[in-house]
């Protein structure tokens, strides 16, 4: 609400922390006025979303956040993604990732954290290609078979 009261016209960057599950999916989807207005001018931004529960829903929730976070702000160029659970608790969020969305074509730095190496994989197949700086913390590494399948050379 803060947000949504004065002209920011000079805010770059950023950080949502501690932000509770349903407030980020209310504040990042199409009908946002937070993110209309703010949407063209946000080149850095820090989301840690807090998990409170372990319901099956979470994994399509956080996947929904994170590729609308990607799409609507569009000179993103540094993005933060994480979360925060006293349960436990990873989702796994890029499983089924769409290769192919419409991705802020600017992000050179990504911190993301995943629950396992097939999430990183399942990024990597992703059209990110301004990337130069991608920082990863996985919770669980264990064998993958998994294949990558960006083949594409960007170096």
């Amino acid at each position: 609400r803060v947000l949504r009261i004065g002209n920011y016209s000079k805010l770059h960057k950023l950080s949502l922390v501690n932000l509770p599950l349903e407030m980020a999916c209310h504040i990042f989807n199409d009908e946002s006025s937070l993110v209309y207005s703010l949407r063209q001018q946000i080149t850095h931004l820090i989301v840690t979303i807090n998990i409170d529960n372990k319901d099956e829903h979470i994994r399509k929730l956080f996947k929904n956040i994170f590729t609308n976070i990607i799409r609507m702000f569009m000179n993103l160029i540094q993005f933060n993604f994480s979360w925060y659970s006293d349960l436990s608790y990873s989702p796994n969020v890029f499983i089924d990732l769409p290769s192919r969305l419409c991705y802020s074509s600017n992000i050179s730095c990504l911190n993301v954290r995943l629950k396992n190496f097939n999430d990183c994989i399942c990024l990597l197949n992703t059209d990110l290609s301004q990337l130069h700086t991608l920082v990863v913390e996985i919770d669980w590494i264990r064998e993958t078979l998994m294949v990558l399948n960006n083949t594409v050379r960007f170096f």
